[in-house]
C-alpha cells in the first residue's frame, strides 16, 4: 500500500527508523546508484533518533555515488522559545528525539561530515530569508495579516536550518553555495 510506480517517478513507502525498510524502498523505486540524486529530508530528523539519522545518511554515502542531500529541519530545543515548540508538538503525541541530538547548525554540519558528506552549507530560515529572498518579496509577505507579529516570526524562523551536503563530483551541482542576490 501507498506505493506510486511511473515510468517517471516511484514513490515508496519506508519506516525511516528502520533502515532495512528505507533499503527496501530504495530498490523498489529503482534508485540507480550512479546516476546524481537528489535526496530531500524536510523535518525529519528532529522525529528520528540519532542512530536512525545517521544510519539513513551513511546509507546514501555508501551507496550512492554522486548526491546532494537536502535537510530542513528544526534548531534551538534549549531557549524559551525552543522549549515552548517542543512542548506543543510532544503534547500531541509526538516525541522529538532528533531535535535533541543535533540541536544547533554546527550540530547538523558535523553530522554531514561524519555521514562523507562535503558540508555545502547550514543556513537558518531566517538568514535564508533576510539574505535570499528577494526584498520586494519579504515587504509584500510581511504586509500579510498574518505576519503581524514580526518578530515571532523571526523567532520562528530561526528555529528552523537548512542544511546541504554533497558526495561525489562538485562539478555537477557548479557550486557548493547557495547563490546570493
Amino acid at each position: 500500500g501507498g506505493t506510486i510506480l511511473s515510468d517517471a517517478y516511484t514513490l515508496a513507502p519506508a519506516d525511516l527508523r528502520n533502515l532495512e525498510s528505507v533499503k527496501g524502498a530504495m530498490a523498489q523505486g529503482g534508485v540507480d546508484a550512479a546516476a546524481p540524486t537528489l535526496v530531500l529530508m524536510e523535518c525529519v530528523m528532529a522525529y528520528l533518533d540519532a542512530e536512525a539519522t545517521r544510519a539513513i545518511l551513511r546509507h546514501l554515502t555508501e551507496s550512492l555515488e554522486t548526491c546532494c542531500v537536502l535537510i530542513y529541519d528544526m534548531i534551538g530545543p534549549d531557549d524559551p522559545f525552543g522549549k515552548q515548540l517542543i512542548l506543543n508538538v510532544e503534547s500531541r503525541g509526538c516525541p522529538l528525539p532528533g531535535i535533541r541530538s543535533f540541536p544547533t547548525a554546527a550540530s547538523h554540519a558535523a553530522l554531514l561530515r561524519e555521514s562523507g558528506f562535503t558540508v555545502g552549507g547550514i543556513h537558518n530560515m531566517l538568514e535564508i530569508y533576510e539574505r535570499y529572498v528577494d526584498p520586494a518579496e519579504r515587504k509584500r509577505t510581511e504586509r500579510i495579516e498574518f505576519l503581524d507579529e514580526l518578530e515571532e516570526w523571526h523567532l520562528i524562523m530561526a528555529h528552523y536550518c537548512l542544511s546541504y551536503g554533497f558526495k561525489g563530483s562538485l562539478e555537477l551541482f557548479q557550486s557548493p553555495e547557495m547563490p546570493c542576490l
